[in-house]
């Protein structure tokens, strides 16, 4: 069984930031059904966001699953990495092909 202090340690590591998405009005017609916007990465010793990871794909099922997974969560450093890379390599397009 873990100690207290082993407990908080773990807490503190595990859950060091916020993560709150923000989605962007997009007024161009040909990219109706799409979705763009940013992650805001918090801190608790930040009054304001110190990241921000730009989006911008389909609003399709994968994403709106990958964002109800993480909207509003606290997270490691870990899963932060690996939220960014997902984030390049699979909703951020550039072009709708």
């Amino acid at each position: 069984m873990e100690n207290k202090e082993e407990i908080s340690n773990l807490k503190h590591r595990d859950y060091k930031y916020h993560l709150s998405f923000v989605e962007e009005g997009i007024l161009n017609e040909a990219y109706q059904g799409w979705t763009g916007g940013r992650v805001e990465v918090f801190i608790e010793s930040e009054v304001y966001n110190i990241e921000e990871i730009r989006f911008f794909t389909l609003q399709n099922k994968d994403w709106i699953d990958f964002r109800e997974k993480y909207e509003g969560e606290n997270v490691d450093e870990h899963t932060l990495n690996n939220l960014r890379a997902t984030i390049k390599e699979r909703f951020h397009s550039i072009s709708k092909n």
